[in-house]
């Protein structure tokens, strides 16, 4: 009797296994955005993940709200990572994020309405003007409590690139001349053997505009901007210095 109620539990017990390995990652991954292969098959066509909210051009500092749509026309709940190579999550109802806040997941599995599940968070874009990508993973589940190809996942990308905000005041620029200010053709901008110039509008969009370096003087081709006030950072070794100047 006795060796037959250990059988059981030992069954018991194995059988508890089981369920919480099935159910291990039910509570959301951390797979840097980039696959939820490794248990649910290969990425499928029938699903379709869309990551919305980013700007064009973020700029430092700045929060963004962003939402992460899955959508699935069979399956009835969903799950997702996504990745950030720069900036830090804000985890939203139904996400969590990893010690890095560079990584957000979801603490389970969201049902669909009209077959699309969708997730909100919010991003905080670096204080640096670097690239930033965002790998978003989504997974549409059957709930059947398995990992399993019946689960079908797919992804999506995005790069941006950011803009300092227009009052930025981490730069200086008392050392910087540049004339003729206000310009209409061409601006001068001495003071620095600049690696790298980066031109702004006031609003902090990022502006293409030509130009060479000679030396400790950078020429700006201003000809083609609109009229209004722009600002100027200069890059040397690391420094950043600012300075502005108004096209007419």
């Amino acid at each position: 009797m006795k060796s037959k109620f250990l059988f059981q539990l030992f069954l018991l017990s194995g059988l508890g296994i089981i369920y919480i390995t099935m159910k291990s990652d039910i509570n959301g991954k951390y797979n840097n955005g980039t696959t939820c292969g490794n248990c649910h098959g290969n990425a499928n066509a029938a699903t379709t993940v869309a990551l919305t909210g980013l700007p064009a051009t973020f700029v430092t500092g700045q929060t963004y709200p962003l939402t992460l749509t899955i959508t699935n026309a069979t399956n009835t709940k969903a799950g997702f990572n996504v990745a950030a190579s720069g900036g830090t999550f804000i985890a939203g109802a139904g996400s969590k994020i990893n010690g890095m806040e560079n990584q957000i997941t979801h603490t389970s599995p969201a049902s669909a309405v009209n077959n699309v599940t969708t997730f909100s968070f919010s991003w905080k874009a670096p204080n640096n003007l670097v690239q930033v990508t965002f790998n978003a993973a989504g997974n549409a589940v059957n709930d059947d409590g398995s990992d399993s190809p019946a689960d079908q996942w797919n992804l999506d990308t995005h790069t941006l690139n950011g803009s300092y905000p227009a009052a930025t005041t981490d730069v200086t620029n008392d050392i910087l001349k540049c004339y003729p200010n206000p310009a209409t053709e061409q601006v001068r901008i001495e003071g620095i053997q600049a690696d790298k110039i980066v031109v702004y509008s006031i609003l902090g969009k990022q502006i293409n505009v030509p130009y060479t370096i000679q030396g400790n003087q950078s020429i700006l081709e201003c000809n083609q901007l609109a009229n209004g006030t722009y600002f100027v950072l200069a890059f040397e070794n690391g420094n950043i210095l600012k300075t502005s100047f108004v096209k007419q």
